[in-house]
């Protein structure tokens, strides 16, 4: 018994073969031709081919001459079958719902789990579906390769089309063109698996929220050892510049000296105009830092360490 080759395609060629083989059961004498298919095809398709959902490809004669086919999903393929007789048209069905639960059947044994658990370091383990990075530090996943990891049995563009204006995807905010591809974001992706619904789907789901979620951790760990790093900086700049700020306290009781208040500012007093300097200082660095760090207004960092100097 010959065995079945698992795959969620038809080509014409194939398609014509098995046709022709339940003709010849059925007793049917007429054979039909491949070039007489693809015209079927054509007319079955006409908007589709037009809009480049189908395209045509070639193979090769047992001469080597080249002559057009047509690759078809499985659903295509029980579409053209509607102009066959009954018993030729239930025969292929049959044949065509085998190729169906085999797709499903591997589906179960390849992705039973995520390859990686939460706590588990994503970039250890291996990918269940490519999420790329853009400049801007924004994810995305390439929609060919969620239709592949689907396995839709749908031609591409036809399948994102019809998503994309079924749920009013917007452009630029849930996904952007790329040629021949579009680039997801990861809540559309998301809402994409809970809409097809399958065991793919749940499991590409949960592999982007895991994937969200550890990402969120290591931005946290990021911002604590920024804020860290930076307390530290700045205790080192306090430190390492006690001349200049008692030459600034300095010229502070010179010029209120000049004023001539009345008051001698004593050693107690120069001790407290330091400290008052040192702390005006902590608060102004992260200015300072601003302009090297890229920190904006709402994210200066603050925390209560003002070191005593002894005058």
């Amino acid at each position: 018994m010959k065995k079945l080759v698992i795959k969620d395609n038809l080509t014409s060629l194939e398609l014509v073969t098995e046709i022709n083989k339940f003709r010849k059961k059925e007793g049917n004498k007429n054979e039909l031709l491949h070039k007489n298919l693809l015209t079927i095809i054509r007319d079955e398709f006409e908007i589709e081919i037009s809009r480049l959902e189908i395209q045509p490809s070639t193979y090769k004669s047992s001469r080597g001459k080249e002559y057009p086919l047509f690759i078809l999903t499985l659903n295509q393929a029980k579409q053209v079958l509607m102009r066959e007789s009954k018993f030729v048209r239930r025969a292929i069905i049959q044949y065509i719902e085998k190729l169906e639960q085999a797709l499903k059947g591997t589906a179960k044994v390849e992705m039973t789990k995520l390859p990686f658990e939460y706590k588990v370091e994503v970039k250890n383990q291996s990918e269940l579906i490519k999420i790329y990075q853009t400049e801007n530090k924004t994810y995305y996943i390439k929609a060919k390769d969620l239709w592949r990891k689907l396995e839709i049995n749908q031609y591409f563009r036809s399948w994102i089309n019809k998503r994309i204006e079924k749920y009013d995807f917007i452009e630029e905010f849930d996904f952007i063109n790329m040629k021949d591809d579009y680039a997801l974001t990861l809540d559309m992706v998301k809402e994409l698996c809970i809409i097809e619904n399958t065991i793919n789907s749940k499991l590409i789901k949960k592999y982007i929220i895991i994937f969200e979620r550890h990402l969120k951790e290591e931005q946290m760990l990021m911002v604590e050892q920024m804020k860290e790093r930076f307390k530290n900086k700045k205790v080192a700049y306090i430190l390492n510049h006690n001349s200049a700020v008692r030459k600034c306290a300095n010229e502070v009781i010179e010029f209120t000296n000049s004023l001539n208040i009345g008051k001698v500012i004593t050693s107690l007093n120069k001790e407290k105009i330091v400290n008052l300097c040192v702390m005006l200082k902590a608060y102004a660095f992260p200015i300072e830092m601003d302009k090297k760090f890229g920190i904006n207004e709402d994210g200066l960092i603050e925390f209560n360490y003002y070191p005593i100097i002894q005058v």
